[in-house]
């Protein structure tokens, strides 16, 4: 798996070209005009506020490539009340056009789209993508996963809303696997092809792939049902075991001993439902079934201990 370490020189040259950008900001209102020119002339002022303060809560942590040229280019316009009215949403960004539509530049979802916006690439109009969603000649992957940590990032910086309930909540037991460092920095470079092969290597390539499909399945479902709560146990399932199998490959190599295994079993067991349910009666509904039961039990040490005896030896 890739480290921190690795990408330290894109990070320290985003860090500079943010620090640089933000100081010119901060000079005052009367110089603000210039700075727009200079960094960001098809930005108006409107929106200023909220992408230098998207940028500035960002610079310490994430690594968004070519950031000066997706500055430079990108627009920022109102959602006509209509297609907020009909298609029931708030703001979104389309990567061809490299244009952001909220209906309030003041409203938090901008923020999210932000996050699209500034973790996007485009080679072609066939080949492009942001965050860890990618489409290839007409082949798209990793939609939900990307909106799912969009959401959570969004949430975590900056208290937007989740929208993506089941889709942040799969992102962020990733997260807890990988480390959110690790994690945000694979985010910001597009680097999903890291998180599928750390899941194969502790699981199969077909399990992997059908994780793929079903991940992305949930973005067809509008509401939290009895469907939905299937691929969600599925899929939550699928991540314990693939926790359980990395976790016991650290421990037979000695990298992890008995209460440090305990105390991330027992973190991943905290979040197992957080972002998932608005309401509060259909958490505990759930928290009460057989499935939740059954899959919540394997985030213990005596199973995990069960589990170990069971693998070959590294």
């Amino acid at each position: 798996m890739e480290t921190l370490c690795e990408h330290e020189i894109d990070r320290k040259a985003c860090k500079i070209f943010l620090e640089n950008l933000l100081s010119d900001i901060k000079k005052g209102k009367t110089e603000q005009r210039s700075v727009i020119s200079q960094y960001m002339p098809t930005i108006g002022e409107d929106s200023l506020e909220a992408v230098a303060y998207f940028l500035s809560q960002t610079k310490d942590v994430f690594i968004f490539r070519d950031l000066d040229a997706k500055l430079g280019t990108l627009r920022i316009e109102p959602l006509p009340f209509i297609s907020s009215f009909v298609f029931r949403i708030t703001g979104y960004y389309d990567i061809k056009t490299h244009k952001i539509k909220v209906v309030d530049q003041s409203h938090p979802d901008i923020y999210h789209e932000l996050f699209h916006a500034m973790s996007s690439y485009r080679v072609s109009q066939r080949e492009l993508g942001c965050g860890f969603f990618q489409a290839s000649k007409g082949i798209k992957e990793g939609l939900m996963l990307d909106e799912g940590y969009t959401d959570l990032l969004a949430y975590r910086y900056f208290h937007s809303p989740i929208f993506y309930h089941v889709g942040a909540n799969l992102a962020q037991k990733i997260e807890l696997m990988l480390t959110q460092d690790l994690m945000q920095v694979m985010y910001g470079l597009n680097d999903s092809e890291s998180i599928y092969r750390f899941l194969s290597n502790n699981s199969t390539t077909i399990s992997t792939e059908k994780f793929k499909i079903l991940f992305d399945k949930i973005g067809y479902y509008k509401k939290i049902d009895r469907n939905i709560i299937n691929i969600f146990n599925y899929l939550s399932d699928y991540l314990v075991e693939v926790y359980i199998n990395y976790l016991s490959k650290q421990y037979q190599l000695g990298t992890l001993d008995r209460p440090q295994v305990i105390e991330f079993l027992d973190n991943f067991k905290r979040h197992f439902t957080e972002h998932v349910f608005a309401d509060e009666d259909d958490e505990m509904y759930y928290c009460d079934s057989s499935e939740y039961r059954d899959i919540n039990m394997k985030l213990s040490y005596s199973y995990f201990q069960k589990a170990l005896l069971s693998k070959p030896k590294h």
